[in-house]
């Protein structure tokens, strides 16, 4: 077996895509003779916690260390079972989480890097490393200590995007932050091995921003995993019910006001329609609500909010839905945007429908799968059309049609994603 070290900051057991991403790496990678050896941080006080994902990799090398930055403080400063302080934070301390934020200009997890410098130190020298992995998108200083792991050493780096660096959309900077990660982020790629993108998009605008050549960057797509979706799930009860689902989170201008805008065009409608979202959602998030809710006149349309839930839960709550949504802001800096949630959508096999910006990745993918309905962001004529056109297939039984072929979906697995990164870690290991 050959051995890879895998540095990020958010791993198993947090209920969040990038922890997600490197832990189906790791439960799929022995299959083709490597060996991850994960490094992390010690518990944090952050509340998407899923025990039941932390068991597909216990018995898997992860490391953990300390660290200073104020997730793993909180943590610290939380007494017996008292309310989660980030969690608190998080939802109605928006501005404060803001402000801690602004503070540093690479991001506010940075107070990690020198635990994770060291523990990475002994690691290496503990066992024959072959390639340092590490997964990049909102958490951006671990890619600097992996750079600085791999030129000591002497050892292959492997960079991903998850989401840009320098370019983060949902990131405001000052002009000194845009500096400082636009250096920090070319040196890095510069010196990187190979570079794996999540987005067609994504891995054009990187190779446009820095003359990358077509054989350094590679594009591998989020998946689902096929273990999860290999078993009887529960059947809908509400059969005269559209039920309408969203999970995730939103945040600044990424919101569901396309989707309520929409509905309140909607001509006088008797069908019983539920729109449900599943996550822990900002004050924001209320307050768009409770706007709708003052101004809609149709009884018959309600909205459930249903807390973060674990990854079976959630799975269970997506197939007893009829349509699931997406959105994304209008601005086409979001084209390159695509969410890890989308591939277990179209593994649930229901029609989603996308709030997108025009031509970006999500429209791409949802039309080249057959996978949905797509809306363009802040057009709310069209949103209202393709509602009443969902209600009208819903109503003619129609509407479970549209999922998608097994061809295209079976495309989008863990398994063949971890292959495909497997093929790159191959492509550039020292035999």
């Amino acid at each position: 077996m050959k051995n890879i070290l895998m540095i990020s900051y958010f791993a198993p057991t947090l209920n969040l895509p990038s922890a997600i991403r490197v832990g189906k790496f790791a439960k799929y990678l022995p299959e083709f003779g490597w060996s991850p050896i994960i490094l992390s941080v010690k518990d944090i006080g952050f509340y998407l916690k899923d025990d039941e994902l932390y068991k597909e990799v216990k018995n898997l090398n992860i490391h953990r260390t300390e660290s200073l930055d104020y997730f793993r403080l909180m943590k610290l400063l939380q007494i017996g079972k008292s309310k989660n302080l980030s969690e608190n934070i998080h939802r109605s301390k928006e501005k404060i989480t803001n402000f801690i934020k602004s503070l540093f200009p690479i991001d506010d997890k940075i107070g990690w890097m020198p635990f994770c410098y060291s523990k990475a130190k002994k690691i290496i020298k503990k066992n024959h490393i072959q390639i340092i992995f590490v997964s990049i998108g909102g958490v951006h200083h671990q890619a600097i200590t992996a750079y600085f792991l791999a030129k000591k050493f002497d050892i292959p780096l492997i960079l991903e995007f998850r989401d840009l660096w320098a370019d983060h959309p949902f990131i405001e900077r000052s002009y000194f932050g845009k500096l400082i990660n636009n250096y920090w982020e070319k040196k890095v790629i510069d010196y990187a091995t190979r570079i794996i993108s999540l987005a067609p998009k994504q891995r054009e605008f990187l190779k446009k921003k820095y003359n990358i050549y077509d054989n350094k960057i590679e594009y591998i797509s989020n998946g689902y995993d096929e273990d999860y979706f290999n078993r009887k799930f529960p059947q809908k009860k509400e059969k005269g019910t559209l039920i309408l689902t969203f999970c995730g989170g939103f945040y600044k201008n990424l919101t569901p006001s396309d989707l309520f805008n929409s509905l309140l065009r909607i001509k006088e409608n008797r069908l019983k329609i539920i729109i449900r979202f599943i996550g822990n959602f900002r004050n924001q998030f209320f307050q768009l609500k409770k706007q709708y809710e003052s101004k809609s006149f149709l009884d018959n349309i309600s909205i459930e909010v249903i807390p973060r839930i674990s990854y079976i839960q959630l799975l269970e709550k997506l197939h007893l839905s009829d349509v699931l949504m997406l959105f994304l802001p209008k601005d086409n800096k979001y084209d390159l945007i695509l969410h890890a949630k989308l591939f277990d959508y179209m593994a649930i096999r229901k029609p989603i429908i996308a709030f997108c910006p025009k031509n970006s990745d999500v429209e791409n993918i949802v039309n080249e799968g057959n996978l949905g309905f797509i809306v363009e962001a802040g057009n709310v004529d069209m949103g209202t059309k393709k509602i009443e056109e969902i209600i009208r297939l819903f109503k003619q039984n129609k509407l479970k049609e549209i999922c998608g072929s097994d061809k295209f979906i079976s495309q989008f697995t863990q398994r063949k994603a971890t292959e495909k990164l497997v093929k790159v870690l191959n492509s550039v290991v020292k035999k």
